[in-house]
């Protein structure tokens, strides 16, 4: 006999379970607990099987609204009509060869599978696994994916995303202007798709179609000084004000040619003062190599100055607010934009600025370049690079701080600084 609602509620539970029969496979089963649990009994190649489709509500509101119904379903509670229909859905499964219980434990796996699979999650397992990165880069790329893509992409499953969402992301970064940046998101979105098609959560990379689409604005060189401009600059260094750590930063800059991130992320332990060598290892490096910069007795003066004021510290120049952080090159620019270098340097052309006048004073640009830690790409001529030329670079760094020095004094003629052969 079909079930009514009034005979389930009337229905008393007992010291043991008892099943009340709807028809077509679906009862209700009455635990000794009062729980009440509709299955439904079915036989697919020739073998039984039982599921359990959900529970009896204990009660119900008196005016449900469809949202509250719909919550209520997929918490696993069916009315009597509702437990029918799903009886039926499942009849007809079966009839396709399809176990009840297999479609639920795919539809579980899919919704774990969509959890685990959005742009976040993808992206920093990602990054997770790129253990040969540098701590710089991935500094930048992790900048990138956490400030600009995953905001805009990260909460949808990957297989959702259009190429018009990233698209809104990426011209959205272009529209302040930081066109680079715009550029590395395409890139990096492009490998994060890939990752995600190697571990079949996508079909295809979605960034591949969108290569082009930044418009990058025409290239320009670092802005650097010419000779006459740096006894200029050294004197408007002297008379900075602010802080005596970032004065000091854009000398040794000058001094020495790193890139701004190998000096403004320079920890105290990579320097040897009493050897005057400073020693970058290959994590730290653009070329991926260890790099040993010969240290100028000016450059130890300062490096021992500041020791009573960093000392203490993990990094030679710490963030001003973030103590156990670095100084960022956003304080280099805005220390030469206070004394009015806008447009005119950059803490990365202060490089260029060094390597001009060494060329002229007859300094062999392999020497140069070596400073630089520019990589050779010809093999025999990285063979013969091989050698750090370390005291031909302490002479020419000294040379180079002797000079800087005579500049600051006011002394223009570089005649007697010039190499001899």
């Amino acid at each position: 006999m079909a079930l009514t609602d009034i005979r389930i509620r009337n229905a008393k539970p007992s010291g043991k379970a008892f099943r009340l029969t709807d028809g077509d496979g679906l009862h209700l089963e009455v635990r000794p607990t009062g729980k009440r649990v509709w299955r439904f009994r079915y036989r697919l190649a020739g073998k039984p099987g039982l599921y359990a489709l959900g529970r009896y509500p204990d009660r119900l509101p008196p005016n449900e609204t469809p949202e509250a119904a719909g919550a209520r379903r997929a918490a696993g509670y069916f009315t009597l009509l509702e437990a029918r229909a799903e009886r039926d859905r499942c009849r007809a499964l079966v009839r396709t060869g399809t176990a009840p219980v297999q479609e639920r434990d795919l539809n579980r796996l899919v919704a774990q599978q969509s959890s685990d699979s959005t742009f976040a999650n993808i992206a920093r397992e990602w990054m997770a696994g790129k253990t040969d990165w540098s701590d710089t880069y991935r500094s930048d790329v992790t900048r990138i994916i956490e400030n600009d893509l995953i905001p805009e992409l990260g909460k949808m499953p990957i297989r959702v995303i259009q190429a018009a969402h990233l698209l809104a992301a990426l011209r959205k970064i272009e529209a302040r202007g930081a066109h680079t940046v715009a550029a590395r998101a395409r890139f990096l979105s492009s490998e994060i798709w890939r990752h995600a098609t190697c571990t079949l959560r996508a079909d295809s990379d979605l960034a591949a179609a969108l290569r082009g689409a930044i418009r990058m604005p025409a290239s320009q060189n670092h802005p650097a000084l010419k000779p006459p401009e740096i006894p200029a600059f050294l004197a408007a260094l002297e008379r900075y004000p602010g802080r005596n750590e970032t004065r000091l930063a854009l000398r040794l800059m000058l001094m020495l040619f790193p890139r701004p991130n190998e000096l403004l992320g320079a920890p105290w332990s990579e320097f040897d003062l009493d050897a005057a060598e400073w020693r970058i290892p290959a994590a730290r490096m653009k070329g991926r190599e260890d790099h040993v910069i010969p240290l100028p007795t000016q450059a130890v003066e300062i490096l021992r100055a500041l020791q009573h004021i960093t000392g203490n510290r993990v990094h030679v120049f710490p963030h001003r607010d973030k103590r156990d952080d670095c100084m960022t090159d956003a304080a280099l620019r805005a220390a030469l934009r206070l004394m009015g270098y806008v447009g005119k340097l950059t803490p990365h052309g202060l490089r260029a600025t060094a390597a001009t006048p060494l060329s002229e004073l007859g300094y062999d640009s392999d020497l140069i370049e070596k400073q630089l830690a520019h990589t050779e790409r010809k093999k025999e001529k990285a063979a013969y690079l091989r050698s750090t030329f370390i005291e031909a670079r302490r002479e020419m760094l000294q040379t180079w701080a002797n000079l800087l020095d005579a500049w600051a004094r006011g002394d223009t003629n570089i005649a007697a600084f010039r190499k001899r052969a």
